[in-house]
């Protein structure tokens, strides 16, 4: 089980990958890249189109009864050193048996993310450009997921800013800045900004990533936490693509009816 979490906002935005024992397993942000390239890297986990570098790899190939028939069965181990991770496939035609075995391998080592959670717009605010823009974002993203071939645009779930926030008992005016103390109470810390913050005003763009960074943090260790403890991962103040925010009271009906 892992989650990519994404803190969209207007101008910066930053994503968390993070697996279920809380561990990050690849975090990026939009700060000196294209709109384009930050969606690309957004829904990249969904693509099997990853990259197995060769020395990372240690391969096996075991023939059995080649001598008596050269069409015997061929069987392919790959052993992904970084991780340990281990994938066999056995097939007649061994470049088919070492493509089949790298197919398994990749999702062992980087498996699909169960959803993409993006903080969604809060409620009540009045229609401004920005706002204009992070809805055209939203869009932008859902788009790309149904492009890619492995993409699903169900594998998306919207997330009210206070459905994570009340998580942590960040309650409403405690401003954006407090998730960095938040999130380093949990051990975590923003990637260090400082070669990217040279020139003018950089310093201040830094501060504003970073706390993008940790704010990404806690909606992935949120999700996690709700996964476990609710089973699912459409709480109070979620919704998907083709769906309404889940209320309270909607749940309150259910659990009565």
């Amino acid at each position: 089980m892992t989650v990519l979490a994404v803190d969209l906002a207007a101008r910066y935005s930053a994503a968390c990958w993070m697996a279920d024992d809380y561990r990050v397993l690849s975090q990026f942000d939009s700060w000196q890249k294209t709109e384009a390239e930050f969606i690309d890297l957004c829904v990249a986990p969904w693509s099997k189109d990853i990259e197995l570098r060769a020395q990372e790899l240690k391969v096996d190939v075991a023939f059995k009864g080649f001598e008596e028939h050269p069409a015997s069965r061929c069987t392919v181990t790959l052993t992904h050193l970084p991780t340990g991770k281990i994938a066999t496939a056995v097939n007649r035609n061994q470049l088919r048996a070492m493509n089949m075995a790298l197919t398994e391998l990749r999702d062992l080592v980087n498996p699909v993310p169960d959803v993409m959670v993006i903080e969604d717009l809060p409620h009540g605010l009045k229609y401004s450009s920005l706002i204009k823009a992070v809805c055209r974002l939203q869009g932008r993203i859902v788009q790309a997921m149904h492009e890619i071939p492995e993409g699903d645009p169900k594998d998306i779930l919207f997330a009210a800013p206070i459905a994570w926030r009340e998580h942590y008992d960040l309650k409403r005016g405690t401003g954006s800045t407090i998730v960095v103390p938040t999130a380093a109470q949990f051990g975590y810390h923003p990637p260090d900004m400082t070669q990217r913050a040279k020139g003018n005003g950089g310093a201040t763009l830094a501060r504003k990533v970073e706390t993008d960074y940790c704010a990404a943090y806690l909606i992935a260790r949120w999700a996690i936490d709700m996964k476990k403890t609710t089973n699912t991962y459409d709480v109070v103040g979620t919704s998907r693509p083709h769906t309404t925010v889940i209320r309270k009271k909607d749940i309150d009906g259910e659990q009565n009816s």
